[in-house]
């Protein structure tokens, strides 16, 4: 019985991952909960941040493939800490892109702040990522 509640579990685990990889996680929850409903709210203030690694190309380059895959994930895994430390949610990653919002699935009246505090961490994190 046990068993058949853990394939049943990893299964819609499975079938839900697509749903959160491309939704904020309070929608796709919504959408999860009243699947027929249309999801269409009004935001009257967000923040936005877009982020790049200047020089990454090069960088890139020197580095090959697998140490560049490597280093990617290590700076994107603690770019996804700190947005979750400071109520920020990830929207995706492209290469060595990083676009966050604040304000958009919840309402914050400091998401600029939060944007900022978060923005403010980000180039020292990626120098101790690149140093190591």
């Amino acid at each position: 019985m046990g068993y058949a509640f853990t394939v049943a579990d990893r299964a819609r685990a499975e079938a839900d991952a697509p749903l959160t990889n491309i939704l904020p996680e309070a929608i796709a929850e919504r959408l999860k909960e009243r699947p027929g409903e249309t999801v269409a709210d009004s935001v009257a203030e967000a923040s936005v941040m877009f982020s790049d690694l200047v020089g990454f190309t090069e960088l890139a380059q020197r580095l090959g493939a697998e140490r560049t895959v490597a280093l990617l994930d290590q700076i994107v895994t603690e770019f996804d800490r700190l947005a979750v430390a400071h109520g920020v949610e990830k929207i995706k990653t492209t290469g060595d892109g990083y676009m966050a919002v604040a304000g958009l699935s919840r309402p914050q009246d400091d998401h600029l702040e939060r944007l900022a505090r978060m923005a403010l961490r980000l180039p020292d994190l990626v120098s101790r990522r690149l140093m190591a």
